[in-house]
């Protein structure tokens, strides 16, 4: 009988190692991961901000720092030791102006899956959108992409294909939009079919519908799921009630969900407009999110299926 229970303790004692080691493999390769992958941060800057995040790829947290000053925009990073001023590309020379109706959004997102983030900077002067992309390159952030356009985003983000960063305008119910891939610290023009941008008409047309209000608001547009909820139409129903005019500011998007050929599933968007407040001469801003989806009851065009104020 002893010699059982010694035989016993020894299984016990090596399953309890076998587990010990699962363990601490899987929180090791847990731990790697983490600290390989590349954090992403969309945040909207209304005053002075400080963000911590990694900016230069060596495994250290960075500060950037984006203070308001005389009601301009300005940025510096510090890596460790190394304080940077961040200056802009002469074609536009400024990181934009504060507006409560129109406040700065910044997005770090790492497009060239290199483990070293970009920064993507959306904000405004003088009633004009402002748009900037920097890149860490030979120990400093350098501004690799500027334009006035209203609308950015990114397709092909997290799947299997290259990831994508689109730059363009909405205007007049048309949505004109460039398609870039970096490379080798450089937004390089990628030439794609603009037909098949997902769900492009449906937010062109719920812009050039939210711009109607409150006029317009009995001719909806064919942009929405079936059976959409009250609810979800809220937001719509507020701004209408609200305001005498509405004016589209500027758009954010990324897709967030891909079939198993990488195909794209899901986009979600963020839209800034600007009402004028019925019987006063005040502004306010409204930010709206809007999920799109594929409809299977119109040959998988994407339609808004969820709308958030």
């Amino acid at each position: 009988m002893k010699i059982r229970v010694v035989i016993l303790k020894k299984r016990q004692i090596i399953l309890s190692l076998i587990i010990i080691l699962f363990i601490i493999l899987t929180f090791s390769l847990l731990s790697y991961f983490m600290k390989n992958s590349t954090t992403e941060a969309i945040t909207l800057i209304n005053d002075n901000k400080v963000i911590k995040e990694d900016l230069n790829g060596d495994g250290s947290k960075d500060t950037l720092y984006i203070n308001n000053k005389d009601n301009k925009y300005y940025m510096e990073i510090s890596t460790g030791s190394e304080v940077q001023h961040i200056s802009c590309n002469k074609k536009l020379d400024t990181l934009g102006s504060f507006n409560p109706c129109w406040p700065m959004r910044l997005e770090i997102k790492d497009i060239s899956r290199n483990r070293t983030p970009e920064i993507f900077i959306q904000s405004s002067e003088n009633s004009l959108p402002v748009q900037h992309v920097f890149t860490y390159n030979n120990n400093k952030f350098n501004d690799i992409f500027c334009s006035n356009g209203n609308f950015l985003g990114f397709l092909d983000s997290n799947n299997s294909r290259t990831p994508k960063f689109l730059s363009g305008d909405i205007k007049n119910g048309t949505l004109d939009i460039g398609y870039y891939i970096l490379n080798n610290n450089e937004l390089k023009n990628y030439s794609f079919d603009k037909t098949v941008f997902p769900g492009a008409k449906s937010i062109v047309d719920f812009v050039s519908y939210m711009e109607s209000l409150p006029y317009g608001e009995e001719f909806k547009p064919d942009v929405f799921y079936d059976g959409l909820s009250g609810n979800a139409l809220y937001a719509i129903g507020k701004i209408s009630a609200e305001c005498s005019e509405v004016t589209f500011l500027d758009g954010y998007f990324v897709d967030t969900a891909w079939g198993n050929d990488g195909n794209i599933l899901g986009l979600e968007c963020f839209f800034n407009f600007k009402g004028s407040l019925k019987d006063s001469t005040n502004f306010t801003a409204y930010s709206l999110k809007v999920i799109l989806k594929p409809d299977p009851t119109c040959n998988n065009e994407f339609k808004i299926y969820s709308i958030t104020i």
